[in-house]
């Protein structure tokens, strides 16, 4: 308001004082109504004698109050006469609902004005196809589909495709398209770079701060993560998606901080989305969260709890069955290891699941990895060790170790492969693979136990205990009395299994 009338404060608390007084508006210290539809409506009739002026005014306002709110943004850049924000708030709108899989009630009259100008159109018609190959988890298809965009268009839109292509690349086992996807991100590292556009700042900024953990970098991604709750708390007032973003925050920092700081963070999203689900985003909120704080508990060693929650997600799923939820696969793989930790499911039934869930469509990006050295875990509970052992060795041989940057594909492979060759006798070879994964820890999630596991492992291998003990699943845990906290019935667990999070979604 004070921006619409240019007036200070006071002058703005004065007037609505006296508009109180003779009953044109009622308030109180936070909200001023007026007090009958039709007040209202002369006063709507008398500002659309000067509809361009307000309506440009109003469009600034609703940026920093709502800046998520596209649709009404447009309408107000139509209004005012301002063409080039009408188009880019049109195609920032169509693009949300891209994104989120949902048409707003709006969708069609942004469709056919951006149909208008042939590069907004073109631009619409490729993200478009780009969104529907990224969550059919086609993602060189979307890298070649976003190479048709030329560099003209205005910055906000140019950084829509640049996240898009970003989440790609942080999907694909090549280990330079992961430094390539916080390259890419860079330089929208201020905000101002995106003409102050919070709502995609903010998704911009949530994704370069998971990208900067696959690469290892822990104190860039907590800096990022303080700064983005920093901007959103100075929201809490009035914006109203501002609670919504920190409950996904929380969310997606699950990969920065270790699991008994992500549960308080993710059981916070878990109430929060699970009272919101009258909205449709949030049932796939909620979704998201849950599965995120079922691998949690696992990594804290609440099996029980877990398994009971996974159960409970799966309830909520058969009842929304409408719902389009991506990657399921993460579901299926938290789902089933809640289950057999929490002992609610056999060995040979969760291969069985696995398996008939998986079988060939496993795709080719980095869920891949920790998805197949769960099925050798699994193949090696049930003493099939020649079947372990060559899924292993192909990831082993196939995926690039120079570097430290991506510890956790790594440590997965390695320790499983190491244990699968001890089974097979192959001792020497086991050890080394051991000792190098000791030496490439650095930047690893959750060192301290990893670091623990595998000079056990070393010492169990010395002992011959893979030759005397055909099952040696909780044999760690056991043996190392002085280390057993929580979290170590989890990583104590002698094979290594890997939970999946949902950390760059939505």
């Amino acid at each position: 308001m004070e921006r619409l009338i240019e007036c200070s404060h006071i002058e703005l608390s004065n007037l609505i004082d006296k508009s109180d007084e003779i009953c044109l508006t009622t308030s109180d210290k936070k909200n001023a109504h007026f007090t009958h539809d039709l007040i209202r409506m002369i006063f709507a009739f008398r500002a659309k004698k000067d509809k361009a002026i307000y309506s440009s005014k109003m469009a600034v306002c609703v940026k920093e109050l709502y800046p998520s709110e596209y649709y009404q943004r447009m309408e107000y850049e139509l209004n005012s006469g301002n063409d080039r924000n009408s188009y880019i708030m049109a195609s920032l709108a169509l693009l949300q609902d891209f994104r989120l899989r949902e048409k707003n009630i709006s969708h069609n009259s942004a469709r056919s004005f951006t149909s208008i100008n042939p590069l907004y159109n073109s631009y619409i018609e490729v993200m478009e196809k780009a969104f529907e190959k990224y969550y059919t988890q086609k993602y060189f298809d979307v890298i070649k589909i976003l190479e048709k965009i030329e560099p003209i268009l205005p910055v906000e839109l140019l950084a829509e495709k640049d996240l898009l292509l970003s989440l790609v690349l942080t999907k694909t086992l090549n280990q330079m398209d992961r430094i390539k996807a916080l390259e890419i991100l860079k330089p929208y590292r201020l905000i101002s770079s995106v003409n102050n556009e919070f709502d995609l700042w903010l998704r911009i900024m949530m994704t370069y701060m998971t990208s900067s953990i696959h690469l290892g970098q822990r104190n860039e991604a907590l800096h990022i993560e303080k700064e983005l709750y920093i901007q959103l708390s100075s929201k809490l007032g009035y914006d109203d998606n501002a609670i919504k973003y920190i409950n996904i925050l929380r969310r997606r920092s699950n990969a920065i901080h270790d699991c008994n700081i992500s549960k308080e963070y993710m059981r916070s999203s878990v109430d929060y989305f699970a009272n919101m689900n009258c909205k449709e985003i949030y049932p796939v909120q909620y979704f998201l969260c849950l599965n995120n704080y079922i691998g949690v508990l696992c990594q804290c060693g609440d099996f029980g709890e877990a398994g009971e929650y996974a159960i409970l997600l799966q309830h909520f799923i058969m009842h929304h069955r409408d719902i389009q939820y991506p990657r399921m696969e993460i579901f299926v793989n938290n789902y089933l290891l809640a289950l057999l930790f929490s002992n609610k499911i056999s060995t040979e039934k969760c291969l069985e699941i696995y398996n008939n869930t998986f079988g060939n469509n496993l795709r080719d990006n980095a869920d891949q990895v920790f998805l197949l050295c769960n099925l050798s875990v699994l193949y090696m509970r049930m003493h099939k060790y020649e079947s372990a052992y060559k899924i292993l060795d192909n990831l082993y041989n196939n995926i690039n170790f120079n570097n430290d940057n991506e510890a956790m594909y790594a440590i997965s492979i390695r320790i499983n492969l190491a244990i699968a060759l001890a089974y097979i006798s192959q001792t020497d070879k086991a050890k080394n693979i051991l000792n190098d994964c000791l030496e490439n820890l650095q930047s690893a999630n959750y060192k301290i136990y990893i670091e623990q596991k595998i000079l056990l492992l070393i010492e169990f291998i010395d002992k011959n205990s893979f030759q005397d003990h055909i099952d040696v699943e909780d044999s760690l845990f056991n043996e190392c009395s002085f280390y057993q906290d929580n979290s170590w019935k989890f990583f104590g667990k002698t094979f290594h299994y890997s939970l999946l999070f949902y950390w760059s979604d939505l």
